[in-house]
């Protein structure tokens, strides 16, 4: 069974939001004692790994669960964990080796590294897959495939038949895989991880890409199969379709996502007055296929936004926050 997290369970919000004439639904869930840091979201359910830390990244305490449907944040696991995933009601994360005996009752005795584990947030069983890579890390999950990181290398795992197979090539560095319907990407770094540039892999045909050949990645890449987007310090998010060769770019907006051509990152905002100049992080989107921009959080510090089709997930503080991006008669994302 499911343990609620230790946290006072706060009333939840329902913030009307109108902009661009875009309705955004706002849902506050309730806060954790720790920070959510990474996070992913799939239908009715998200993750997010906790955060003792806001400034480091590696000082992670354990996993979350949210049931959006209930409004509800669950204790996953607890102990070192990084970069969580989800695919239907299947969660995962990048463990420990001891953690997969103590968890799923499986030995690796012997392996070193990081293991991935997988955790039915139905069922409530934990499992590792064994793979022949032994270690993984940085995972994303579409389906029933999960696309992962080992040594260097990008590989791909088939959570129903166990089929396992290599996707990046046996050269350079690649790390941060992503995957939604048939395509793969990845950061392809340079030597000394300086330079980095964004490359994919058609599974249907075998096509190769190479997305980021003008604009350098400084993020994970995301993609909804036929929209590619990530992060490049000096100009903002880059957007990229697939089919047309056509690039969008979002001046200043950080780590973008892409969702059945709906785009939501974080942008820098004023909230000056006459005696205080300061700034404020906020989510945005834009409809990729022809709409304007549209705030999609009203916040101070928010981050991480995740989307799938017309849900948002972010972070601010210690709460995760989503939304529900509604289509109306009168409200059109489609906008001429």
């Amino acid at each position: 069974m499911r343990t609620l997290v230790f946290a006072v369970l706060t009333v939840i919000l329902a913030i009307p939001c109108w902009s661009k004439g875009v309705r955004v639904q706002e849902y506050a869930l309730p806060a954790v004692q720790a920070i959510p840091y990474s996070s992913a979201v799939c239908g009715d359910w998200a993750v997010s790994e906790l955060n003792s830390n806001p400034n480091n990244m590696y000082s992670t305490i354990g996993i979350i669960g949210y049931d959006l449907r209930a409004k509800q944040v669950f204790t996953i696991h607890r102990g070192k964990s990084n970069f969580p995933a989800i695919t239907g009601n299947i969660a995962m994360w990048t463990g420990k080796i001891d953690d997969v005996e103590s968890l799923c009752g499986t030995s690796k005795r012997g392996s070193q590294g990081n293991s991935l584990i997988l955790y039915d947030l139905v069922s409530g069983r934990y499992w590792a897959p064994v793979l022949s890579t032994g270690s993984a890390s940085l995972a994303s999950a579409f389906g029933d495939l999960i696309v992962y990181e080992s040594g260097c290398r990008v590989y791909m795992y088939n959570i129903k038949t166990g089929a396992q197979q290599r996707i990046s090539p046996d050269v350079a560095r690649n790390k941060y895989p992503d995957i939604s319907g048939d395509l793969v990407v990845w950061l392809e770094y340079e030597s000394g991880f300086k330079k980095s540039k964004v490359r994919g892999y058609r599974l249907s045909t075998g096509q190769e890409y190479y997305f980021s050949q003008t604009f350098e990645a400084n993020s994970r890449p995301h993609t909804d199969g036929e929209w590619v987007a990530w992060y490049t310090t000096d100009i903002g998010g880059i957007f990229y379709e697939v089919k047309t060769g056509k690039i969008k770019i979002i001046k200043w907006a950080q780590s973008p996502d892409v969702s059945n051509g709906l785009a939501v990152y974080v942008k820098s905002t004023c909230a000056c007055t006459a005696t205080k100049k300061a700034s404020k992080r906020e989510v945005f989107g834009t409809d990729l296929r022809g709409s304007g921009e549209f705030r999609v959080s009203k916040g101070e510090i928010d981050r991480f936004p995740r989307i799938e089709y017309n849900r948002v997930f972010w972070i601010k503080g210690n709460t995760a926050y989503f939304a529900d991006l509604t289509r109306a008669n009168e409200v059109k994302l489609h906008t001429k």
